[in-house]
C-alpha cells in the first residue's frame, strides 16, 4: 500500500505573450466595436493592462511625440468606462449577453451580410495596413497599433477556433445520443 499521498497539482505556465495580446487588442476592440454592446468582463479586467503597454510604449518611444499615443489612451479610458457602465447596466437588468463579448463591429453595417467572425477576422489586417501607415508618421502610435492588430488577430483567431470547436462538440454529442438511442431500442427490441 503507497502511502505517499503527494498529490500536488502542476499549475499550468502563465501564458504572457496571449495575455498581452488581450490587452492590447481591447484599444483597438474599443474603437472599431460599439461600445454599448460590450461585455461585461470584456473590459474591466484587461483596461488596466492596456494602460500599462501604453505607457511602457510612451517610454519606449522617449524624445518622440507620443500625444497621437496620449489621446488613443485617454479615448480607451473613456471607452472602456462607458463600455463597462453599461454592460454592468445591461447586466443587472438580467439582459442575456455574453459576459465576454468583445461588442459589435461597426463593419457590420457596411457588410450587413457578412457574418460577425469573419469580420472580426478581417480588422486586423485592416488595422494592421493602418498602422503600418501611421507607423511612418508617428512611431509610438504606428508601434501600438500593429501590437494591436497582432492582439486583434490572435484573439479573433482564438475565438474563431473556439466557436469551431463549440460547433464540431455539439455535432459529436448529436451523434452520440442518436447511438445511445438506437443501443436503447435494441435492447428493448424495438
Amino acid at each position: 500500500m503507497n502511502r505517499n499521498h503527494n498529490t500536488q497539482t502542476a499549475t499550468p505556465p502563465t501564458n504572457w505573450p496571449l495575455i498581452v495580446c488581450h490587452f492590447a487588442a481591447l484599444p483597438v476592440e474599443l474603437v472599431l466595436h460599439r461600445v454599448r454592446t460590450h461585455g461585461k468582463r470584456s473590459v474591466s479586467p484587461r483596461i488596466g493592462g492596456a494602460m500599462l503597454l501604453m505607457f511602457l510604449f510612451m517610454a519606449f518611444h522617449q524624445g518622440e511625440n507620443v500625444a497621437p499615443l496620449q489621446w488613443l489612451m485617454f479615448a480607451t479610458m473613456i471607452l472602456g468606462v462607458i463600455a463597462y457602465i453599461d454592460a454592468y447596466r445591461r447586466w443587472k437588468q438580467g439582459e442575456e449577453i455574453h459576459t465576454r463579448y468583445s461588442g459589435r463591429p461597426y463593419l457590420m453595417w457596411l457588410f450587413p451580410s457578412a457574418n460577425e467572425i469573419t469580420i472580426k477576422v478581417i480588422e486586423p489586417f485592416l488595422v494592421l495596413v493602418l498602422a503600418g501607415f501611421i507607423h511612418h508618421f508617428n512611431h509610438a502610435l504606428g508601434s501600438f497599433l500593429i501590437l494591436g492588430a497582432v492582439g486583434t488577430g490572435v484573439k479573433a483567431g482564438l475565438q474563431r477556433r473556439g466557436l469551431l470547436n463549440g460547433a464540431m462538440n455539439m455535432r459529436d454529442a448529436m451523434i452520440d445520443q442518436k447511438v445511445t438511442l438506437n443501443t436503447v431500442r435494441n435492447l428493448h427490441g424495438r
